[in-house]
């Protein structure tokens, strides 16, 4: 496991790398630092020494377990999901996240929106897109998006953004430029996108959030 100080100056070499490929690109992308691999000693860390305040997480009860009395402490933290909502998990995601980015159906954003009305909490949605048709990904496939985006769209204001994961193979500018697409026709403000891999060629394209964790978590200090 990292050490805390290893992980705070691999933080800040991200950062810079983003502020720079920002100023390169004309663009304003923002980390999202995806925490599923940091313990709540390293997240309390980060918090406390950066001014780090959104972050991501893959699985509910993972979140639940090192971020309950961490939001309370720290109550101007938005934490996304950024993994797959299984339908036996709304309740307990709207109660604990700020933005869900994996919705992938009329059905499972209208149980969101319903479970969010019941506690009285604005929750912000973004739309995955299975960017490259892949069969065996989660996410709404590009033939069936404007169906869906106008039949959520129709009810509720709470579409915020857009996110993918684009193929491992292939070209990435393309996915990400057709993302950038996708955003401006239909006046999408957000596009998350973008991972510790190819985060300069999504921050190119348009992306306004990165989701980074193992640049930080997965080698030695980067000087």
């Amino acid at each position: 496991m990292q050490s805390n100080e290893v992980l705070l100056q691999n933080y800040k070499i991200l950062i810079q790398k983003i502020n720079e490929y920002n100023g390169q690109y004309e663009t304003k992308s923002k980390l999202l630092l995806v925490s599923k691999n940091l313990e709540q000693d390293q997240i309390e860390h980060i918090i406390v020494n950066t001014k780090q305040r959104i972050f991501g997480e893959n699985k509910v009860q993972d979140a639940i377990d090192k971020w309950s009395d961490t939001k309370e402490n720290h109550p101007n933290i938005r934490l996304h999901l950024i993994g797959k909502l299984q339908t036996n998990k709304i309740k307990k995601a709207v109660k604990l996240f700020d933005v869900i980015e994996t919705i992938d159906s009329v059905e499972l954003a209208c149980k969101v929106i319903d479970e969010a009305s019941k506690i009285n909490k604005e929750i912000q949605m973004f739309l995955q897109i299975n960017i490259g048709n892949e069969p065996h990904k989660n996410g709404i496939m590009l033939k069936d998006f404007d169906r869906v985006f106008n039949e959520i769209n129709r009810d509720a204001t709470n579409i915020t953004g857009i996110m993918c994961i684009p193929p491992i193979s292939g070209p990435t500018f393309f996915y990400f430029g057709y993302m950038n697409k996708i955003a401006q026709e239909y006046k999408i403000s957000e596009i998350s996108m973008g991972m510790s891999a190819d985060f300069e060629t999504a921050i190119k394209f348009g992306s306004t959030q990165v989701r980074i964790g193992s640049f930080i978590t997965d080698s030695e200090s980067k000087n």
